[in-house]
């Protein structure tokens, strides 16, 4: 089996993931300070630091919120990364604002990577190689295939391509470095 997982080097750094990930997944999708210090558990002080410290981190993708909520508030609608749109009333409020464009990219970037690989998985079979390689799962950002030992490896380098280019498809321009990590083993959770 290979598939894409996120490798994480040691307890410390599990740790740390734990806790950044409310934070910049709460402020991408407008969570406020009284929001965020209850998923938390920290003071609402302390989590305003937090969200301010992430602005300044991250000014575009801070000021993007705005920016979805204003044109939102404008028109009713939110532009989105792949060209379409979705109505949200005249009332749409921040998490709306924030969260749909962000579900939206995501879903177009796995569209266009499962796109891109069962092309390569069809050219490589016929070529006769891959022959016994499916798609067997996507999981959020995760893309698994089932292939035999033989064509594990190449798979794998495969199917990072594919996510790769999946990813450029819909932001040609971002960077692409340690965007797509990936192993192999005898199940998801057991990957190298």
């Amino acid at each position: 089996m290979a598939g894409r997982k996120l490798n994480l080097k040691s307890r410390a750094d599990k740790e740390l993931r734990s806790k950044a990930k409310p934070v910049s997944f709460g402020i991408i999708y407008g969570i406020g300070a009284p929001g965020l210090a209850g998923s938390m558990r920290v003071s609402i002080p302390e989590a305003q630091a937090y969200i301010d410290k992430w602005e300044a981190r991250y000014p575009h993708a801070f000021g993007l919120r705005h920016t979805m909520l204003g044109h939102g508030r404008r028109t009713g609608y939110l532009p989105m990364i792949d060209g379409g749109t979705i109505y949200v009333g005249k009332k749409v409020e921040m998490p709306k604002a924030a969260n749909y464009p962000v579900q939206r990219a995501a879903w177009s970037v796995m569209a266009a990577a499962i796109t891109r690989h069962k092309n390569t998985l069809d050219a490589e079979r016929a070529s006769k190689r891959q022959r016994l390689t499916q798609i067997l799962a996507t999981i959020h950002d995760a893309m698994i295939d089932e292939a035999s030992k033989a064509d594990a490896s190449r798979c794998l380098k495969l199917l990072e391509q594919d996510m790769v280019a999946g990813f450029t498809d819909i932001f040609p321009d971002a960077s692409t470095a340690n965007l797509v990590e990936g192993g192999i083993g005898p199940n998801w959770s057991d990957l190298a």
